[in-house]
């Protein structure tokens, strides 16, 4: 059997590989941190504990909280299992931030080039607001993993319309999507 030798990793590679991991750090340790709950997200959490159920379609009755289908379900099965733990209940968060800038990542490294995939990942990754969600009981990291996870198939369609695997995966995700996400009335 013949050894191909390694392929060296290119500047640009190194730089994105420096980024995500910079990114996940930051995220993490953003999420370590533990804060105390704000005010709306412990009256989220009594909204959600106080409801008997874990069916996540059935409304929040307390403090006018809402919350899309997918994280009330999580919240409700944490809050069951572990009780008040602030960094049980802002886990679903952090790990649909990750995965969030993971699937935007993989639309980004083959569309936009090595400059632009760099450009995008930084916006993404030390973006304040983006690391602050990530590490609370609130829905806003989900929905950037809706939509990070709805670019990829839209990519992929716009350079190849005439492949319906893309705008397949496209609808699916689209529909999927709004578990995660607030929608309208």
């Amino acid at each position: 059997t013949e050894r191909r030798p390694a392929r060296a990793l290119s500047r640009a590679s190194i730089l994105v590989l420096a980024i995500v991991i910079l990114a996940l750090l930051v995220r993490i340790v953003a999420w370590a941190a533990n804060p105390d709950l704000w005010l709306d997200e412990a009256m989220l959490y009594q909204a959600l504990k106080d409801q008997a159920t874990l069916l996540p379609w059935v409304p929040l009755g307390q403090y006018t909280q809402a919350t899309p289908i997918l994280p009330a379900l999580l919240w409700k099965t944490l809050i069951a299992a572990f009780g008040p733990n602030g960094l049980w209940l802002r886990l679903p968060a952090l790990l649909a931030s990750i995965a969030g800038f993971g699937a935007l990542w993989a639309t980004v490294k083959t569309r936009l080039g090595a400059g632009g995939a760099c450009a995008a990942l930084l916006l993404a990754a030390f973006s304040a607001t983006a690391i602050v969600q990530a590490a609370q009981l609130k829905p806003y990291s989900f929905e950037f993993l809706a939509s990070a996870l709805i670019l990829y198939p839209a990519a992929r369609l716009a350079a190849a319309p005439e492949d319906r695997q893309p705008l397949i995966l496209f609808t699916a995700l689209s529909i999927a999507a709004l578990a995660f996400t607030y929608t309208a009335p």
